[in-house]
């Protein structure tokens, strides 16, 4: 996006200028993308979490957790955008004082808000979990997950603000680096501190606010290096009273209209936790599907919010109004269009976060009538209680079965009953955990296991 400097540090960008829509998509897509990797933060954690440890992770991770994370975050994003509106009211109008003191101000604003929603989110933890009626298997998982979660409150809301304040002055591609930064960092803390280290939860946990850490400190350094009237100074950093004003009353209604959504989910929530954790498990996947449309929803609402903010401030109001109505319509074409791919791949999206498959659901397998005998058989769920049921295993009938988990794991993984159900009935199984590496073989009649960690074995 093209961008000229006039007097007094100040910088005019092309918002309040040229073809709308063209400079429209020029602002959309960094902040569509921005947010495209903030909102593979948590699909990572649940992700990782699912195929590495299971259903339940799945479901504290995402379940009650993951409502009441939205809760707060939402809340705060709209005291974030208030800052945004503000600042480009400002900038528009070339108005260096305002625009300083709003930066400053919104700072201190993070700083306070993080804080007692840290305090609020560690100690009401366990009676909002229980509140909601989570399921008593997943309770310590989604409270380990959810206390160090709002322990990374402030950076998540200090990149929130910082990033707001460069958007509000037409720089979205900042942020946008940023965060594909944070989320691959992010990305590559779940596999060594989930997959490889085996610390489940607290593994993904604390690599999401690590790597809100990291955001957070990139998009401050790039505001105390700014050489203009944005420039953050941290002795400058209090409230100022107009300018906190004019920020909540703008971010407050925006912070209650985006926790409609967020106090809805509670209630659904806490009406699904009553199914029991499978059910958990399958809505989290479905609300981290659902979390990509909505972010393309919000890019285009920051997008015509900075819009309309700095051609008010400017007093370009036919400007602002063609802006409103051509975002609008673009975004309705972008819902539709979405809303049938979503459709179309529903099944492939939702197979990404496990491949678990509990009693009941071999249970609808069995109901299909399908020819299901196998040979081999690898155990659901790392061989846990919750999957192959003596029904599903008689039909099956396999010769071999094949347990894959973790050396020494938390989780019990595989459970004593899992065991003497494949004892009962004569199937001979093979342990990752014992046997590391397995490779099966077979020449056409028999079966052949290889153990590269180990050693060799016909079966």
């Amino acid at each position: 996006m093209g961008i000229k400097r006039i007097g007094g540090g100040m910088a005019v960008n092309q918002i309040t200028e040229g073809v709308i829509w063209k400079q429209l998509l020029y602002f959309f897509f960094p902040i569509l993308f921005g947010t495209f990797f903030q909102q593979l933060y948590n699909t990572a954690d649940a992700v990782i979490v699912g195929q590495f440890v299971g259903t339940q992770a799945l479901a504290a991770v995402g379940g009650a957790t993951g409502s009441l994370i939205n809760f707060f975050v939402n809340l705060f994003v709209g005291l974030a955008s208030g800052t945004t509106v503000v600042i480009a009211q400002a900038y528009g109008a070339h108005d260096a004082e305002s625009v300083g003191g709003t930066v400053h101000t919104s700072v201190a604003l993070a700083l306070a808000a993080g804080l007692g929603l840290t305090a609020v989110g560690v100690a009401a933890a366990p009676w909002a979990l229980s509140a909601m009626g989570t399921p008593a298997d997943i309770m310590d998982f989604a409270l380990t997950y959810l206390r160090v979660y709002m322990l990374g409150t402030i950076p998540s809301f200090l990149y929130n603000v910082g990033s707001g304040i460069l958007r509000a002055v037409g720089d979205t591609r900042r942020p946008l680096y940023f965060l594909i930064i944070a989320c691959l960092v992010n990305i590559a803390l779940d596999v060594v501190l989930v997959a490889v280290l085996g610390m489940g939860v607290l593994g993904a946990a604390l690599a999401t606010i690590f790597s809100q850490g990291v955001s957070a400190v990139l998009v401050l350094v790039s505001l105390t290096r700014a050489e203009t009237v944005y420039r953050l100074d941290w002795k400058q950093v209090r409230f100022h009273g107009r300018l906190l004003g004019d920020i909540l009353r703008v971010g407050v209604p925006a912070g209650l209209q985006s926790n409609m959504y967020a106090i809805s989910n509670i209630l659904i929530q806490t009406a699904i936790n009553g199914f029991g954790t499978a059910t958990v498990a399958a809505w989290t996947a479905h609300g981290k599907v659902d979390g990509f449309f909505w972010m393309i929803l919000g890019a285009y609402g920051i997008s015509i919010t900075t819009f309309a903010g700095q051609n008010f401030g400017a007093r370009q109001y036919d400007r602002m109004k063609r802006c409103t109505r051509v975002g609008l319509s673009m975004c309705l074409g972008t819902i539709i269009a979405l809303s049938a791919l979503l459709f179309i791949f529903r099944y492939q999206l939702l197979m990404f976060f496990t491949g678990d498959a509990e009693a009941k659901s071999e249970k609808q397998i069995l109901a299909n009538g399908a020819d299901i005998k196998a040979d081999v058989l690898k155990l659901g769920h790392h061989g846990s209680s919750t999957s192959t049921s003596e029904e599903f295993l008689k039909v099956v009938s396999p010769s071999l079965a094949l347990i894959s988990c973790g050396k020494d794991n938390d989780y019990g993984h595989p459970h004593k009953e899992t065991i003497e159900k494949l004892e009962k009935y004569n199937i001979p199984y093979e342990r990752t955990d014992i046997k590391g590496t397995i490779v099966v073989g077979s020449d056409g009649e028999h079966l052949s296991t290889a153990f590269p960690d180990n050693k060799t074995a016909e079966k």
